[in-house]
This record gives structure tokens, C-alpha cells and sequence, in this order.
């Protein structure tokens, strides 16, 4: 996929900006500079100037952005999605209200999208219409005319976290232009538009306070990357709608906002994120022409390289760690094997598990694709043809669930046991033989990089079957004077398949 390994997912009090209808209301104050020092000139153009591009801006700007209401139907969910959802219950998740319940209930959640053409094609963003059973659209090209029009969901693609919908209004539409997310530098001026908290026609103005973020999706097999970051204030109702540049250029589609207010209604404190347009001039096209986005797909787990482990594996400038090979996939009968750092695709670097994601992603099934890897400190070079990316890793699919609990008291604050078949059925083990991690103490420097459940497959290279044979490798790690040790762990993910990761633990005397 090329996956990259969930490395230790820590809660984030990350917000999707979609909500049901609520109210509230903000200030906004602009210092001024020293008295008496004539009018604020910046880069050589005075305020007036400044504001009237803004005025311009929202003016053009404002009849392209709608409002999106969906009637939501909640649909039966599993178990390990009903755990999810108690997460982000207890860290006050504002998406679309879903009930623990599988009853036929209905709730309604608001949103924001912008017209992509006019023949009625609307932009928003996947969960703003996921379970929706009916989406309303209120449309602003004709001031004063407040009427709604049903909406269909033409297509949804949760991987980008974007969504088309269509209106038909009987009329030509005013449409915004998708602009140059790459050209955006750092402090550019940005106007995000929506309906945050349901206030419709809503302009907040910001910079661009950083790019290529990276933020979760909605389940373990998704990255949303080259995430833009704003303090153009962005509130739960925003979702979907557009950021534009100061040419009136759609530059990002609002997606999410960073929140301190747990266990009350989340607020912009200035840490909003934005999906790049490069991203949805992408997705968008295949959307609208095959209602779905055929990706490449090479068939491995990959994980990122901590400064320990670009040692380790001599990838100093990075890379991503090819930690499994699918069986079937399109990795699995080319020369590719496990513990090879991929460090470029066609010639374009690779120095991250999300450039990899991205490099092949971007490909179509069936593209040939030459790798350059570092294999046991050497390079090669090798060519495999892609396949078509699964269901399952476009956030198409559902999951399962996992769930892992545990003696033999052992250094690093580990408790480990070796496995018989009471402990493989108890923890759902796929081994029969080998050492599996029952706890983690509280101080150890394992803590947070390996887990109960997880099974000790290697330390350093070196095989692992019994809990001596850890005890050995640890002694070997601490003598070799490196100040760490490499751990490659076999993991059972959410929905139950198994995958492989490298924790990065470090020896401190």
C-alpha cells in the first residue's frame, strides 16, 4: 500500500470540522503599530490596499460556497468501529452524531462545500457526507433566495478525505478555480469560507502557518499528507469548504482543526488544516469521470526510520522500512524482501513512509516502477509492476477488531512468556512458538513502542524464540556500547491481520 505502520497512536485532540447545527459567535482584534508612525505598509502596499483585497476576494468568492445538511441514517457497526467511536466520544469528536446503537435513529449534521463546475458538481469533504441517507445543499448565487435542493452523493474517497456531490438547479452555477497548493510559501495570506457552527457565508482571514502536515484518517490503514496548516480561524462546520489564496484560488479544502477543549465543544484556537489542492486536482477529476481513484499498489508495510535505525540499516537520509511483503501482492513476486529501505521511485527520493505512500499512490495499477533500496548496507536497484491498491486501504472497506492482554519478569521492564496454546488462544496469538510481550511496566524504555501482545521476532537481526534468547540480545545490544537496540515485533492490527514493526529502544545506563 503501501502502509506505513501505525507507530504507537497516541490520542490526538484532532477534530473533523463537521458538526450538528450549534451557535456561537468570536471577536476579532488588529494591533495596530506605534501612533503617529502614518498608515501600516506591508511589503510597500498600505492596509486599505490589503482590504480590499479581501473585500474582493469574498465578494467573488462567497456565491461558489454552499452549505451541505445531511439527514444521517447510522449503519451497523462492528465492534472494533464502535471502540473508535467511544475514543473520540470521550475527546468530544464532532462529526456527524452516531449512536452506540445500531436502531433506526436519525440526526442531522451540517457542512460546507464549493461548486466545482456549473453544471452543478460540489466539492466537500468525505465525512462531512458519510451515512448521510439525504444531503441538502443550499446554494448562494442568488442573493436572498434561501431554497435548498437535494443533493446526490456522486462519490466519496475517505483515503482523501474528499467527496463530489451534485446539485441540479436548472441553471449554470458560478464555479471557483482549483489553484496552486505548491506554490504556497509559509505566511501566505489565506481566506477560509464556510459555515462554521451553521453561520453560513462565513470569511475568516489567516497565513499559511505550515505545510506537509501529516494527520490521521478515520481508520489505521489511512494518512492524510501534505496537509496545509492555518490560523485562519477554522470551527466544526467548516468541513468541506474552501481556502483560497488571495487571488480567489482555491488552495486547500478545509478538513480539521486542532483543539485544547476536551469534554466541551471544540473551538479554532488557531491550529486549523487544510487538504492542498494539488491533493483534489488529483482526486477530483477520476471522482467525477470514474467515481472512484484507481491507486497503485506494491503490497508492503512500511514503517519510518528513526536516527537509530538509518544507522542500523545504513539509510542516512532516510527512507521507508519494508517491515512486510504481502502475500499475492505485486511486492511479493518481484526482488523486494523484508528490512529493505526503499530510498526512491523512478528516481525521485524517498525519505519517509508518506513519500513512498505518495509516490506509488499517485501511479496507476499496472504502472512499472524501478526501486532503488538499501539492502544489508548496499545499493540496488530493481523494477516491479503496481497493482491495484485494496478496498480495504482506501478506507472503503470495514473493519475488525483486536484485542490483546497476560509473567516471567525480565530487564527493560518487560514481562514476557514464551507461547503455549492456552496463551495463543487467550491473546489471539498466530504464532505457535516464539515470546510474546504480557507487559510493559511503567518506566520502561520500551513503553509506548511495544505493547502486550506483540511478539519478539528479532533483536538486532538476531531470531528470537525464547525469553533467554531476549535476555542474550539485550546483553549483546548493551555491550555493543550503540546506546540502543532495534526490536522487530509481530503486531495483530484492529481488524486482525497481522503486520510487523521495529521499535527503536534506547539503553541508558
Amino acid at each position: 500500500m503501501d502502509r506505513a505502520e501505525p507507530r504507537n497512536r497516541r490520542p490526538h485532540t484532532l477534530f473533523l470540522a463537521a458538526v450538528a447545527i450549534l451557535f456561537a459567535t468570536a471577536t476579532m482584534t488588529i494591533l495596530s503599530c506605534d501612533r503617529g508612525h502614518g498608515p501600516i505598509s506591508i511589503g510597500g502596499r498600505g492596509v486599505a490596499a490589503l482590504e480590499g483585497d479581501f473585500t474582493r476576494i469574498a465578494a467573488q468568492t462567497l456565491p461558489s460556497v454552499v452549505s451541505i445538511s445531511c439527514e444521517v441514517t447510522p449503519r451497523p457497526i462492528s465492534q472494533a468501529e464502535r471502540q473508535v467511536r467511544e475514543w473520540f466520544k470521550q475527546h468530544d469528536f464532532p462529526g456527524p452524531p452516531t449512536p452506540d446503537t445500531d436502531a433506526d435513529q436519525r440526526a442531522t449534521s451540517v457542512g460546507s462545500g464549493w461548486i466545482y463546475s456549473p453544471d452543478g458538481f460540489i466539492i466537500t469533504n468525505a465525512h462531512v457526507v458519510r451515512d448521510a441517507s439525504r444531503i441538502m445543499v443550499e446554494l448562494n448565487d442568488r442573493p436572498g433566495e434561501s431554497r435548498q435542493h437535494q443533493a446526490q452523493l456522486w462519490a466519496t474517497d475517505p483515503r482523501s478525505e474528499l467527496a463530489v456531490i451534485k446539485v441540479d438547479p436548472g441553471r449554470p452555477l458560478p464555479t471557483l478555480k482549483l489553484g496552486d497548493s505548491e506554490r504556497l510559501a509559509v505566511g501566505s495570506w489565506v481566506m477560509a469560507v464556510g459555515s462554521p457552527f451553521a453561520l453560513q457565508q462565513t470569511v475568516t482571514v489567516g497565513v499559511v502557518s505550515a505545510k506537509g502536515r501529516l494527520l490521521p484518517g478515520e481508520d489505521d490503514y489511512i494518512t492524510i499528507g501534505d496537509v496545509i496548516q492555518t490560523d485562519a480561524s477554522i470551527n466544526i462546520g467548516n468541513s468541506g469548504g474552501p481556502l483560497v489564496n488571495l487571488r480567489g484560488e482555491v488552495v486547500g479544502i478545509n478538513v480539521a482543526i486542532a483543539s485544547p477543549t476536551a469534554g466541551s465543544l471544540p473551538v479554532s484556537v488557531g491550529i486549523g488544516f487544510a487538504i492542498p489542492a494539488a491533493t483534489a486536482a488529483h482526486v477530483v477529476p477520476k471522482l467525477i469521470s470514474q467515481r472512484t481513484v484507481p491507486r497503485g499498489w506494491l503490497g508492503v508495510a512500511i514503517e519510518d526510520l528513526s536516527p537509530n535505525m538509518r544507522e542500523f540499516f545504513s539509510a542516512p537520509e532516510g527512507g521507508a522500512l519494508v517491515n512486510r511483503i504481502f502475500k499475492s501482492a505485486p511486492a511479493a513476486t518481484s526482488d523486494l524482501r523484508e528490512d529493505d529501505v526503499i530510498v526512491a521511485v523512478d528516481g525521485t527520493a524517498i525519505s519517509s513512509p508518506w513519500d513512498l505512500q505518495k509516490a506509488i499512490s499517485l501511479r496507476p495499477p499496472g504502472a512499472t516502477v524501478s526501486l532503488r533500496i538499501i539492502r544489508e548496507g548496499a545499493k540496488k536497484s530493481l523494477t516491479t509492476t503496481l497493482g491495484h491498491m485494496p478496498a480495504k486501504y482506501t478506507g472503503q472497506a470495514e473493519q475488525g477488531e483486536r484485542d490483546a492482554p497476560a509473567q516471567a519478569e525480565f530487564e527493560l521492564g518487560l514481562e514476557l512468556k514464551p507461547i503455549d496454546a492456552k496463551l495463543k488462544d487467550k491473546l489471539g496469538l498466530h504464532r505457535e512458538h516464539g515470546v510474546v510481550v504480557t507487559q510493559v511496566k511503567a518506566g520502561s524504555a520500551a513503553r509506548g513502542k511495544l505493547y502486550r501482545g506483540d511478539v519478539i521476532v528479532w533483536i538486532d537481526g538476531d531470531p528470537i524464540q525464547t525469553p533467554e534468547d531476549c535476555k542474550q540480545a539485550v546483553e549483546k545490544a548493551v555491550q555493543s556500547d550503540r546506546g540502543y537496540m532495534l526490536v522487530r515485533a509481530e503486531r495483530t492490527l484492529s481488524d486482525g491481520e497481522v503486520t510487523l514493526v521495529t521499535a527503536d529502544i534506547p539503553l541508558i545506563p
